[in-house]
């Protein structure tokens, strides 16, 4: 979904050793793992959102990972302090996002069906 767009990198990563062989497949099938590709990585620990100013999740994971993801990018954003987006469908932890996080809701892109529902959110790490 997101190679559609022009961002320079797309990462992604799953615990899933199988899931990040098929996607890295795909990516090299339509001929974009150039800028794409997707890594074995765990949402809740991992730390290295540096390279990173905009972000993608389909109701990725439990809350409680979900929490600790966020918490890990805030962490990183304070550290390296720039402006990022966070793009958010399906957003069943969005009271979480908003009330817990220094993301702002911006906009949403509602959906006929909720769970295509599109919730996205800012935060201005320059601003602190």
């Amino acid at each position: 979904m997101m190679s559609g767009f022009p961002f320079k990198i797309i990462d992604g990563f799953d615990l899933s050793d199988k899931m990040v062989e098929i996607a890295n497949l795909n990516f090299n099938k339509v001929g974009i793992s150039n800028r794409c590709k997707a890594f074995k990585a765990d949402a809740a620990n991992f730390k290295d959102f540096s390279q990173y100013d905009f972000f993608y999740a389909f109701n990725p994971v439990p809350k409680d990972v979900f929490k600790k993801l966020l918490v890990n990018i805030v962490n990183d954003i304070k550290k390296n302090p720039r402006k990022c987006i966070f793009i958010y469908m399906n957003p069943e932890y969005d009271d979480y996002l908003q009330k817990e996080t220094p993301f702002i809701l911006f906009k949403t892109i509602k959906s006929m069906i909720k769970w295509n529902d599109i919730y996205v959110y800012m935060y201005d790490g320059m601003r602190g």
